[in-house]
Order: C-alpha cells, then structure tokens, then sequence
C-alpha cells in the first residue's frame, strides 16, 4: 500500500514493515506491522489495534488503547481474536 503508515480504505491506508501475516475466519488478516498489530477487512479497510507502526523497539505494557510492541516477530491469533505475540525486541 501507500509510502507512509496509516489506518485507511484500500490505496489510502499504508504499512511501514508488514510481517506475520494470520487469516482470521471472518477472511480478515491481522498482521504486525512495525511496533502494531493491524487488522485489514475483507474490503481493504486497515486499522491499527495495537501499538504505532514506527515505534519500533519502544516497549510499554497496558491495555490494547496505550500498549506498544517492541520487535514483535510472530504473530497467532484464536478464533476467539486472543493474540500472542513474541516480542523478538524484548528480554523480560
């Protein structure tokens, strides 16, 4: 998509470093993307759940509204949309 990161429909949303890619039942995709998890809708719609996509390697535990993910590397998702994720950025 687009040359910067962004939320947005089709060629307006962007992605900064797109990994881990998890096909949901629904025909949506979660992904990490820099230091986020996205979402992108069967329609294109892109929308970030988790964390900022340039924060790379500035971790900050919380709820999903303030968390940012260090180096996120992999990425599973449930059917029930539970994440985990493994912070190859982070030693704790």
């Amino acid at each position: 998509a687009g040359g910067g990161a962004g939320d947005g429909s089709g060629s307006q949303a962007g992605f900064h470093s797109p990994r881990a890619l998890t096909l949901m039942p629904d025909g949506s995709l979660r992904l990490l993307d820099g230091g986020a998890m996205r979402r992108v809708s069967p329609g294109g719609d892109v929308l970030t759940l988790v964390g900022q996509q340039q924060t790379l390697g500035r971790l900050v535990d919380g709820p999903a509204s303030i968390a940012r993910l260090g180096f996120a590397t992999h990425l599973t998702v449930l059917p029930d949309e539970t994440a985990y994720v493994a912070d190859g950025g982070t030693i704790r």
